[in-house]
């Protein structure tokens, strides 16, 4: 019974989550539309964007060239070059060339000073040459949100997690009151390149030694 619950569960956030991503995966290519025809106007369209509905949950535009030297962001003006050529977000957009979705680790923002997770688009000319990354910076906390809500009983735990095994956000924090959020989840099973693209499983948690029963289901188009 434990395990078809976690399973129900697993699938109705599931439905939540993937809503949220497209619509800030749309965002971004809204955005992007909007730079590429015309990017002297562009701070003054990123401002409207920003009384949009996910306007709350992503609170940074930023627009970082193809030599990886921030252009543009919405919380300050662009004075001194701001080096993000070591992002991750950037260098994977410049090593792969195909126009896809990119969801980051959390990272320390050099402008906003937040701990946000960056999604990101590549921008591309015309001729398809990489020509920069549009990203929107969530804060870590607001994903989050919705899962704390949730009632999974006293030790129960939401989770969302990359194939690279990192938490982009949880609903609980650790025993001790700092966050997981960031940290990586030492059971490979349910992330090795066979597994199941959805399963329940009883398991000790590597993050807090908690015994518990869960469900995961993958987001395929993620």
């Amino acid at each position: 019974k434990g395990l078809a619950l976690a399973a129900y569960l697993a699938a109705l956030l599931t439905d939540h989550l993937n809503p949220t991503i497209r619509g800030l995966d749309q965002a971004l290519l809204h955005l992007r539309q909007e730079y590429a025809a015309d990017p002297k106007w562009f701070i003054e369209k990123a401002a409207g964007w920003q009384r949009s509905v996910y306007a709350d949950l992503a609170f940074q535009i930023s627009v970082v060239g193809a030599d990886g030297k921030l252009i543009f962001t919405n919380l300050a003006q662009v004075k001194d070059p701001v080096d993000l050529s070591d992002r991750e977000h950037f260098r994977v957009h410049r090593e792969r060339r195909a126009d896809e979705l990119f969801i980051s680790k959390p990272v320390l923002g050099r402008v906003s000073q937040k701990w946000s997770i960056q999604f990101t688009r590549p921008i591309l000319d015309r001729d398809e040459t990489f020509a920069g990354v549009m990203a929107l910076s969530v804060g870590v906390d607001k994903l989050s949100e919705i899962y704390r809500a949730v009632d999974v009983g006293r030790n129960g735990v939401v989770s969302v997690m990359g194939a690279d095994r990192v938490i982009r956000a949880r609903s609980a924090n650790l025993p001790n009151g700092n966050s997981a959020i960031g940290m990586t989840v030492s059971q490979r099973g349910v992330f090795s390149a066979d597994a199941p693209a959805t399963g329940v499983l009883r398991f000790v948690s590597g993050i807090d030694d908690v015994p518990r029963l869960g469900a995961y289901p993958r987001l395929a188009a993620y």
